[in-house]
């Protein structure tokens, strides 16, 4: 049986859902951005496994969701819009610089956002919940009027997480999305090893901004431990013939089992980024590479009253 439970932590709201049966649970910060906070899944041998960084008080919550946008929505734009600036349908715009040190606008708008629970759903084969966030054209840079529904859901599948953009204005919105989750699967990465394949590189500038080229690389192509490795790169992913689905393997060498992340197009890059304690990794799905308003690569486009529905996931398997 599945169950959802609300409790304070400081001034926000936990929010999980839980299976009682198993004890996995998904737990989510509804007025923090709806931002993702842990996620504990049972693996083939029965042991249930914390998979994600936590925050476990209001100071943690404010502290890294600042610093490392830790679990963070990256709506409109994941990563960076070079100095803040873009042109749209011919008009300039300018959006608040919050990367002061390479002054660019970084990781969208709404990461600190106060989403509403709208839907709960709780039986024996799922739990869900639903939040929404109405952006009503709150910035300059990006005058527009949109609906984010996002809808978190566990059940004997793993975890599934899924974005529905409304257009609500009356003119064509631009738009990309993505995730900053951080995955732990020991106290350090060391003897973490990813895998996904075949990719490409996205080249970057000194101020983390791509000069439009790639290159093919078979880095991850069989899994690979971050030793002392630093990465804060974004790869185009490629889908083998037949496939659905984007994948990638997380796995700790010391523990058996691997976590399978899985995007449904238009997630169609990951970027990889190590922080410096190196305590854990972020993986995170997105549409598009940094500077999309920019170099429209991927750029995903609303008609007035048009959806577009986005999904990535998590499962544990041996």
């Amino acid at each position: 049986m599945y169950t959802i439970r609300k409790e304070s932590l400081g001034r926000y709201i936990l929010c999980t859902i839980q299976n009682e049966d198993t004890g996995e649970y998904f737990s989510f910060f509804p007025e923090y951005g709806a931002s993702v906070n842990q996620l504990a899944l049972q693996g083939k041998d029965g042991m249930l496994r914390t998979l994600l960084y936590e925050s476990r008080s209001e100071n943690q919550i404010r502290a890294e969701g600042i610093s490392m946008y830790k679990g963070a929505k990256l709506f409109p734009f994941p990563n960076r819009i070079n100095g803040g600036a873009y042109m749209w349908q011919g008009k300039q715009y300018q959006l608040p610089i919050n990367e002061i040190q390479e002054g660019h606008a970084h990781h969208g708008l709404v990461y600190r956002s106060c989403f509403n629970l709208v839907e709960e759903r709780a039986s024996g084969d799922e739990g869900a919940v639903a939040v929404e966030y109405l952006y009503d054209k709150e910035t300059e840079g990006y005058p527009f009027k949109i609906r984010l529904r996002i809808v978190f859901a566990l059940n004997a599948q793993g975890f599934s997480c899924r974005t529905i953009v409304t257009n609500e204005d009356q003119v064509p919105i631009p738009f990309a999305d993505g995730w900053h989750p951080y995955f732990q699967l020991d106290a350090s990465i060391e003897h973490t090893s990813l895998c996904f394949s075949p990719l490409e590189e996205m080249e970057v500038n000194e101020k983390m901004i791509p000069t439009g080229k790639t290159r093919h690389t078979t880095s991850f192509a069989s899994p690979k431990t971050f030793g002392s490795e630093h990465f804060d790169t974004c790869f185009r992913l490629h889908k083998e013939p037949g496939q659905q689905l984007f994948q990638a393997e997380l796995r700790d060498e010391k523990q058996a089992g691997k976590l399978r992340l899985w995007l449904k197009p238009p997630y169609s890059y990951l970027h990889v980024y190590t922080p410096p304690a190196r305590n854990c990794v972020a993986l995170e799905p997105m549409t598009s590479p940094a500077d999309v308003f920019n170099n429209q690569m991927d750029l995903l486009v609303l008609a007035p009253g048009e959806k577009k529905e986005l999904e990535w996931g998590l499962q544990l398997s041996s």
